[in-house]
């Protein structure tokens, strides 16, 4: 009787084991990113369970960013970031030795490895944060202390700055433009008019130009 009470702690011990062994997989994506959308397919194709966090949010850009600088990954971040659990899969992929850069097919394969080996937990609920249904204050509740520009790079003269407005403007930025301030060209992507959509846009394209910041001419 003792004996088997015993074995039946033991197995116990070993579900509560096997249970914390499992790891959510999480996906950082961004609504325009093509790679992130082809690997949320093969994954789900693969019948492989993950959790989903759009960086159009302020919160999961900032937690994203936060788990990269935990890791120790100090390149450029190519989406989609994904992590299982702690361990960062992609970009780069984190071992005993540091960080070793992969191609998504070759993570792909990893996590299908990990999901058999039953290391990846089942997500029930998708956490999935659609940014078209982030809450945003109307006109008459916002504060406007100014136009508020989404600078993404300093220069010394204007020519640098104009030839800067017209790479961007070819790229996708068609708002681009620069304001001279104190001897200094900045080189905006757009502007807004409040404080949070700017906010909010920073984080996301911090992704590209490390040195943006926001500044209001008043």
């Amino acid at each position: 009787m003792i004996l088997k009470r015993i074995i039946t702690v033991c197995l116990f011990c070993v579900s509560i084991h096997l249970i914390k062994a499992q790891d959510t997989l999480f996906i950082f994506t961004k609504h325009d990113c093509s790679v992130c959308k082809q690997t949320k397919q093969v994954l789900t194709a693969r019948g492989i369970s993950f959790a989903e966090k759009a960086v159009e949010t302020t919160s999961n850009a900032s937690e994203m960013l936060n788990k990269l600088a935990a890791s120790g990954y100090k390149g450029s971040i190519y989406m989609p970031v994904i992590y299982m659990g702690k361990k960062l899969m992609h970009p780069s992929y984190s071992t005993d030795s540091g960080l070793v850069t992969l191609e998504i097919n070759a993570v792909a394969d990893s996590i299908m490895r990990n999901y058999q080996r039953g290391k990846i937990a089942k997500v029930n609920m998708p956490l999935t944060t659609d940014p078209t249904h982030s809450s945003t204050a109307s006109a008459d509740c916002e504060h406007a202390s100014g136009t508020i520009y989404l600078i993404a790079a300093n220069y010394p003269n204007e020519k640098e700055a104009v030839n800067a407005v017209q790479i961007l403007v070819k790229n996708g930025y068609p708002k681009a433009g620069f304001v001279h301030d104190k001897g200094i060209f900045k080189v905006y992507l757009t502007l807004f008019a409040d404080f949070k959509s700017a906010s909010e846009q920073l984080a996301v394209e911090k992704f590209k130009f490390t040195d943006a910041y926001l500044y209001t001419a008043n």
